[in-house]
């Protein structure tokens, strides 16, 4: 049962503002203890709420998923121009309300990664991911040479651009992009895709979520090189750190739109399975 939520809005777009006192007001009307983040931080609201309503487009809701605990369910509305997370529309709110406090609602269960970085064998950062964890060089530095193990055996070596961990949910944006492939995010998967890769041979790479993967970057030429949690937040990268993945312990739970399932946004918003 629904009894605090937190209402997250974009303070770029003023539409995310005015549906934010509207649906505070909706939501206060029937006994809801709302909080919203222009009262307190993203993080601080996850921690004291059971339903989290973002209101923006994809990265608001990947902003706001690195905080979550498994007990709190998350409602993505679309006010940007994609919207593939946020998968409910303008017009579907308040519906979409309504289910939920009547426990008439699913949702979907979604894998995270969390990233440790080490270097000289010391953690100095840990980051945690919806979509996925990108290792990048910058526009001016040469080709990596990225060594990948498992399990402590040698996976890959990858000459590369950069390279792609990337969760099921995550399959469908920078992973996509690259080459790799569309993976249904009811699978507990991680997916692997090199950036660029200079060899023919190399291609994307999906594992179960339970192996723990590990990067080594290699090479003096290791230089402006980054590693990214779903595109927002950065670590720069130095010349023998190594990077530990695995699934996360927390899961993002998202609504399901009554509407559409999985494959029907698949075709809506990607313009996937649909004859010329």
């Amino acid at each position: 049962m629904i009894k605090k939520a937190g209402i997250i809005a974009n303070p770029d777009k003023k539409a995310a503002l005015m549906y934010q006192k509207k649906i505070k007001k909706f939501l206060e009307e029937r006994n809801i203890r709302v909080y919203t983040d222009r009262e307190a931080s993203r993080e601080e609201i996850a921690r004291m709420v059971d339903l989290i309503i973002t209101l923006g487009g994809d990265g608001t809701l990947l902003n706001v998923a690195k905080y979550i605990s498994n007990k709190v369910i998350i409602l993505g509305v679309n006010l940007g121009a994609f919207g593939f997370l946020t998968d409910i529309k303008k017009s579907e709110v308040y519906s979409a309300l309504k289910s939920i406090l009547e426990n008439k609602y699913s949702v979907s269960k979604r894998s995270m990664l969390k990233a440790g970085v080490y270097r000289s064998g010391k953690l100095i950062k840990s980051l945690i991911c919806l979509n996925d964890m990108v290792i990048n060089k910058g526009s001016l530095s040469r080709i990596l040479t990225l060594s990948v193990m498992t399990k402590g055996e040698n996976l890959a070596t990858y000459l590369c651009d950069g390279l792609i961990i990337s969760t099921a949910t995550g399959s469908t944006a920078h992973s996509l992009s690259a080459g790799g492939p569309i993976v249904s995010p009811e699978l507990d998967v991680s997916i692997l895709t090199p950036i660029c890769p200079h060899t023919l041979s190399n291609r994307p790479l999906v594992l179960p979520s339970s192996r723990e993967v590990s990067v080594k970057i290699d090479g003096k030429e290791a230089q402006d090189v980054t590693l990214t949690a779903d595109g927002q937040v950065a670590v720069k990268l130095k010349a023998c750190d190594l990077i530990k993945v695995k699934k996360a312990a927390v899961s993002a739970r998202l609504v399901n739109s009554s509407k559409r399932d999985y494959f029907q946004i698949l075709q809506e918003k990607l313009k996937w399975g649909k004859p010329r």
